[in-house]
């Protein structure tokens, strides 16, 4: 049994002098009365207690030379991110056509950990899969993005981790929407993107196809788009609530994820979208692709610096590391992805958004597990597993525990 003490920062509010108690991998007791700590029990102190942070599309930090195959070593990652406070993740998969038989290889290796405690690991708690059917690639390789729906749900099926699942309202329109039907038939999140010429009625159609179940969308604004007048899959993104137009009678606005890392998004941007949506409602994710491997404290972890000029194998392809911490692919100004890890955004959303504690962990922690469904993660609460941030009052992590245990520096 454990103690913790400090600001405990919950899902709707902070117990300024709090204690969250643990026993095993599981918090057992949340209180501020000290009276309540059991007689004997060890109480670690920091100035911030908090839920461990979820990745839902984390591509992974390295333990291969090419980027499609970091999770054949999904450890260094698991590792990498528990250092860094990420305690919870989705294994995020990019498809290729041309290595199908690999994907399937590397399925097989992931299903086999997901769930499990390793030591100093985050939990890989399941799979995104970025693909295939998608319209725009943008920084992916190609894939299938017509495969019949046989062969879709056979691959759905072989994964039996999958958490979410990226897909195009406007490709999906083609088969009336059955892959959608059948994601959410397997109790895996649809999540909408790669789409930057849907239209407002393919977005419908997808809504519709269970209005009680809120779809996703993935990393909103990057490889979709935003219109004044002729809506597309952002326009959804960007609303609390819909018109009371027959059009959407019964259907909700997706929750959205978004990369706010300064360099997918412009800072302007972040803040409409955060002013625009209710925290419950919009995931911060990564989108790694490479480990930050010269972090020099909270300055430079707050843009995700790495060494520039860095070249990254990418299915074949090259990318590299730009000022300020972009990561390209090489000869190209298409963003393939991020170096920056889910702390960093953490201090971001506070330092330059203004979010509080409350809203950082509703953004970083319990919204990507409510898309991913993952209940047992994702805020302090009796019941749920013992994943926990310590923090210093300048926001560097003090210490990490995934399931009650201490993480090593």
């Amino acid at each position: 049994m454990i103690c913790f003490s400090g600001r405990v920062v919950l899902s709707d509010a902070i117990l300024e002098n709090g204690f969250c108690i643990i026993e095993g991998d599981t918090i057992v007791k949340i209180t501020d009365d000290q009276a309540q700590v059991p007689k004997g029990c060890p109480v670690v102190a920091a100035p911030i207690v908090m839920p461990g942070l979820v990745d839902i599309h984390n591509h992974g930090m390295g333990g291969h030379p090419d980027m499609v195959h970091y999770w054949e070593n999904p450890l260094y990652t698991a590792k990498a991110a528990a250092r860094l406070g990420t305690t919870s993740l989705l294994a995020t998969l990019v498809l290729p056509k041309e290595t199908a038989a690999a994907t399937h290889r590397l399925v097989d290796s992931l299903n086999q950990v997901v769930g499990k405690y390793h030591d100093d690991c985050a939990i890989i708690e399941g799979l995104h899969a970025e693909g295939p059917v998608i319209a725009d690639f943008g920084g992916l390789p190609a894939s299938d993005v017509d495969m019949p729906l046989p062969d879709f749900r056979a691959l759905v099926d072989h994964m039996q981790t999958l958490r979410v699942m990226t897909i195009s309202p406007s490709k999906d329109a083609e088969a009336n929407y059955d892959r959608i039907r059948y994601l959410l038939s397997r109790n895996v999140t649809p999540a909408l993107g790669h789409d930057r010429n849907c239209t407002a009625e393919q977005v419908l159609g997808a809504l519709r196809v269970d209005p009680s179940q809120r779809l996703h969308i993935t990393h909103m604004f990057n490889v979709s788009s935003f219109s004044h007048r002729d809506a597309s899959l952002a326009n959804f993104g960007m609303v609390s609530k819909f018109p009371t137009l027959p059009a959407y009678d019964g259907l909700q606005p997706p929750s959205v994820e978004i990369i706010a890392d300064g360099q997918h998004l412009h800072p302007l941007t972040i803040q409409a979208v955060l002013d625009a949506r209710a925290a419950e409602h919009v995931a911060c994710v990564t989108d790694c692709v490479a480990e930050n491997t010269c972090r020099r404290g909270a300055a430079d972890a707050a843009v995700g610096v790495q060494e520039e000029g860095r070249e990254i194998l990418y299915n074949g392809r090259s990318m590299m590391v730009i000022p300020p911490g972009k990561v390209v692919l090489k000869g190209t100004a298409t963003l393939a992805g991020s170096c920056a890890a889910s702390v960093d955004m953490l201090r971001r959303l506070v330092q330059e958004h203004g979010m509080s504690l409350v809203q950082c962990g509703r953004l970083l922690c319990s919204t990507p597990a409510t898309v991913a469904r993952l209940p047992h993660v994702g805020a302090l609460e009796v019941g749920k597993k013992a994943n926990i941030i310590l923090l210093t009052a300048t926001l560097d992590i003090q210490a990490v525990y995934v399931h009650g245990h201490c993480v090593s520096p």
